[in-house]
């Protein structure tokens, strides 16, 4: 029987559409060199004050956590719960709970290294990816709901509508991906080390993350902010500049949708935005994950049908709790972060960032 040759694109395909997308890219961006070199200051100010501040902390404490193997108390405190609800292991409990209060990528990162120390098998790493990572809460109710509606109710109900949504394709995936039954994984578990040296490798791994986070910001802002300014030139709706950029990075096109005329639509937008997080964040999760042999289909399907079923989630939520949707007056987006731990929290990465390096000179000099 002959195979069908268009079932799939092979690796040269999507090697030649990137490379022609590049080139383009090339080109086109001297013309916009005014627009991009804005939109990269912007995105280095949004990294200095919001990303690393609310990101990088959680990365080192859930890092270091793993290194610890605290995962496993506060995986059991969770287990039973989430066994109920999406069927998970108790060591599978920690990232799930990791992504619900800290934001992506501590979700994947979390079960990237619980994968990495045999906890848990690849198939339960490829299925904790669908629902596990999702924005901050500090994001969707100090930077959406209240930086930019001026409503911190409103940034509530956003973020519920998100899990919500990221709830509901996690206890869909017990139906999709078969049950585990096997009690060992053949980990590549590592030796239990020194608490200093775990501190240490924790530091040096999340400055390494938090970089390949702000290089994804940087870079996808750049291409959503030439695309926003062809479409105005094209005089086409306002909302379809918000869901190109919301499709590309999250930040602008949340900020993007706040500004659309309508109310109800501009909220149905942001939770579009907040459940999709942008080809920005998934750059993220697939740098978090890369080496691991893991598929990331089902990860990109989920997070489509999330940001699908969330706009009507809060549709609900809004009419229940008979919100006032009531436009704010339209402030720069921040995750409410404190001023005076900016600072510290950056002279404490840019170590990190130094430490590691300082370790793979180590280990290729030796």
């Amino acid at each position: 029987m002959q195979k069908n040759k268009t079932a799939g694109m092979s690796p040269i395909s999507k090697s030649k559409i990137a490379l022609w997308l590049c080139i383009l890219l090339m080109i086109i961006l001297p013309v916009f060199s005014r627009i991009s070199s804005a939109k990269v200051r912007e995105s280095l100010t949004l990294c200095y004050t919001t990303v690393i501040p609310a990101v990088f902390p959680f990365m080192v404490l859930s890092s270091f956590l793993i290194k610890l193997n605290g995962h496993s108390a506060l995986g059991n405190f969770f287990a039973l719960p989430f066994r109920f609800l999406f069927g998970t292991s108790p060591a599978a409990s920690c990232p799930v709970a990791l992504g619900l209060i800290c934001g992506y990528p501590i979700g994947a990162s979390t079960a990237a290294s619980l994968y990495d120390k045999g906890e848990i098998s690849k198939k339960e790493l490829e299925r904790l990816l669908t629902f596990v990572n999702n924005p901050s809460p500090a994001f969707v109710i100090g930077g959406v709901g209240l930086g930019l509606f001026g409503s911190a109710k409103l940034g509530r109900l956003i973020y519920l509508s998100v899990l919500l949504s990221a709830a509901l394709c996690g206890i869909a995936t017990r139906l999709i991906y078969p049950k585990d039954r096997s009690k060992s994984f053949g980990s590549r578990a590592v030796d239990l080390i020194s608490l200093p040296a775990s501190l240490t490798s924790a530091l040096s791994e999340s400055a390494i993350g938090m970089l390949n986070v702000c290089a994804c910001v940087l870079f996808f802002s750049v291409p959503g902010a030439m695309i926003g300014d062809i479409l105005s030139r094209l005089g086409a709706p306002h909302i379809l500049k918000a869901a190109v950029s919301g499709f590309l990075e999250i930040s602008g096109g949340v900020k993007s949708a706040s500004e659309l005329t309508s109310p109800m639509i501009a909220l149905m937008m942001s939770a579009f935005c907040c459940s999709w997080s942008g080809l920005s964040v998934h750059m993220q999760i697939f740098s978090v994950c890369r080496g691991r042999g893991v598929s990331f289909n089902g990860y990109l399907i989920s997070k489509l049908i999330q940001s699908f079923i969330s706009p009507g989630i809060l549709y609900i939520l809004l009419r229940v709790n008979s919100a006032d949707i009531v436009m704010g007056e339209l402030v720069t987006p921040t995750l409410a972060a404190d001023p005076r731990l900016q600072l510290p929290i950056l002279i404490l990465f840019c170590l990190s960032v130094l430490l590691s390096v300082f370790h793979r000179l180590r280990h290729s000099v030796i």
